[in-house]
């Protein structure tokens, strides 16, 4: 089963080396990897930790497409 709600945003599973494990279809691993490290800005990231494996999960967001969907809720 797939959903989205946001084009731009994405899920990924982080090991506890650092390696993208699983990241959602519409993004590939360098660009999560450059994401969650910060070096592109326009990102919002919460980060979860699943502390057995001690992997990360990170849901991440653009913040222009956020933006742009509150502008047209508002305007609408």
């Amino acid at each position: 089963m797939q959903s989205r709600l946001l084009q731009q945003g994405f899920t990924a599973i982080e090991d506890r080396s650092g390696k993208i494990r699983v990241n959602s279809d519409n993004i590939s691993p360098e660009r999560v990897q450059s994401v969650i490290t910060g070096a592109e800005q326009g990102w919002q990231r919460e980060t979860l930790t699943f502390a057995p494996w001690g992997y990360k999960i990170h849901l991440v967001y653009s913040e222009d497409e956020k933006a742009a969907l509150v502008r047209g809720a508002l305007l609408s």
